[in-house]
């Protein structure tokens, strides 16, 4: 398992931004979305979004101008990988269309279609021309990582874990050990959180399933700026990293 910059497991991450597009919820889709591009899977992320609309939608008429409208999102990331908002761009119109339930159900046994008729198409057309929506920069500034009380970065799960994440089916269970107990050593190979660690003089022992710093004084500094103390997290925040299952 590799914990997220706010300690989400990532394949949880991953099904999560999956299952909130599939029920039209936008903004949680760009939460969870952002939550995987801003922990360093910024790649990762663009390719993941062009990928489920390929998967996931059936919609025959409409298909192919959307796609053609992803890859070109997609292009101008891949020349200019500043351009956050893309991703933001590639959610707000996949979240319009009607997804193939079918497919979801035979993947994931989950998300029957009588369970889910009242999410309808959001259709964004003039005519037979699909409108697409553009986001600029401003629009996703909340999403990026905050360093508000970067001090006390303990209380920062407190406001910045908003939304429970979905429980992949078929995927291990995390247990509350893996916070208390193993949390830096699961979030070492999250891209920022390697960072983070490198910069202090950090290293996964894997034998232990640790971070050994070079000096003491070193990981007193990174822990001083980075310990989100997990231990020390109420419930509330607790049961947003364990997860909850798709009803």
């Amino acid at each position: 398992m590799i914990l997220t910059r706010y300690l989400y497991p990532k394949h949880n991450v991953e099904f999560s931004l999956c299952v909130s597009l599939f029920k039209k919820d936008a903004e949680q889709a760009k939460f969870w979305a952002y939550e995987l591009y801003y922990s360093g899977y910024k790649k990762q992320t663009v390719e993941y979004l062009v990928e489920l609309y390929r998967e996931f939608y059936s919609e025959e008429e409409y298909k192919p101008k959307i796609m053609a409208f992803l890859q070109k999102k997609r292009d101008e990331w891949s020349k200019n990988n500043t351009k956050d908002a893309v991703v933001g761009t590639m959610i707000e119109n996949i979240v319009r269309r009607l997804p193939d339930f079918d497919k979801i159900y035979d993947k994931w046994n989950i998300m029957k279609c009588e369970h889910l008729s009242q999410h309808q198409n959001i259709p964004i057309q003039n005519g037979k021309k699909i409108l697409f929506i553009v986001l600029k920069t401003e629009a996703i500034q909340k999403y990026k990582t905050s360093t508000h009380n970067i001090t006390k970065m303990w209380k920062l799960p407190r406001e910045v874990c908003i939304y429970p994440c979905y429980r992949e089916p078929g995927s291990r269970i995390s247990q509350i050990e893996d916070w208390r107990d193993l949390w830096l050593y699961l979030a070492a190979e999250c891209p920022l959180w390697a960072t983070r660690i490198k910069k202090f003089g950090g290293e996964a022992d894997h034998l232990r399933r640790e971070i050994q710093f070079v000096h003491e004084d070193y990981e007193e500094e990174f822990r001083n700026l980075y310990d989100m103390e997990p231990d020390e997290q109420p419930w509330s925040v607790l049961n947003k990293w364990l997860g909850i299952d798709v009803v």
